[in-house]
């Protein structure tokens, strides 16, 4: 009967001590093999795959429209005028065909103008050459078209109508979507011997 009986007391104390001893593991906060197996398993599987995901590359536009303000110089005197500019992509290349409407106003420094008118329609080709990040690129072009000029002050009348090829430079800067563009032009008339031109302008333009 005694014998039974430390029997019973030493299954007792087993029976209470092994719950115990989980439940202080599970406090500590140390996990278990099958819990740490299983953990390391899974970092294993989300590092490999992470691995193997190509990086997507950055889209490149295709194209842009934009509006800028122009003030420059050209054959019968300073000019001032808005224009309306487009671009489209040469497949993959760097080359872009480009194009340009311009309208506004011929101005003299010296005599106020009872009338005045400033118009440009060109086309041509340019060029860019941007950063990894797409942050800012560098343009250089040329384009052909048609000029318009007629000033009338109280002196002197201006009536002009020539072709032009105008070399264009400039940068490219923005985001993905919104970009500015600061120019240089410098305007030729192959067919006159009237002068050439120079220009300033600065454009917000939307690439897509």
């Amino acid at each position: 009967m005694r014998i039974t009986s430390l029997t019973a007391l030493a299954l007792l104390c087993v029976s209470v001590a092994a719950p115990v001893a989980r439940a202080e593991s599970i406090v500590s906060g140390e996990p278990s093999d099958n819990h740490t197996t299983r953990a390391t398993s899974h970092l294993g599987f989300t590092g490999a795959r992470e691995a193997t995901e190509p990086a997507q590359p950055k889209t490149e536009p295709n194209g842009y429209v934009q509006l800028g303000f122009v003030i420059g110089g050209a054959t019968g005197g300073m000019y001032d005028a808005m224009a309306l500019e487009g671009g489209v992509r040469l497949g993959r290349s760097p080359f872009w065909i480009h194009g340009l409407a311009s309208k506004g106003n011929m101005m003299d420094l010296d005599y106020p103008a009872s009338s005045s008118e400033y118009a440009e329609l060109r086309a041509g080709l340019e060029v860019r050459s941007c950063s990894p990040n797409g942050l800012w690129c560098g343009i250089a072009g040329v384009d052909a078209g048609y000029r318009r000029e007629r000033l009338i002050t109280m002196i002197d009348s201006v009536h002009v109508d020539e072709e032009v090829l105008v070399p264009r430079f400039g940068l490219d800067v923005g985001g993905d979507g919104l970009r500015f563009r600061p120019m240089i032009e410098f305007a030729t008339s192959p067919l006159s011997t009237r002068g050439d031109g120079i220009a300033l302008s600065l454009a917000v333009a939307y690439q897509f």
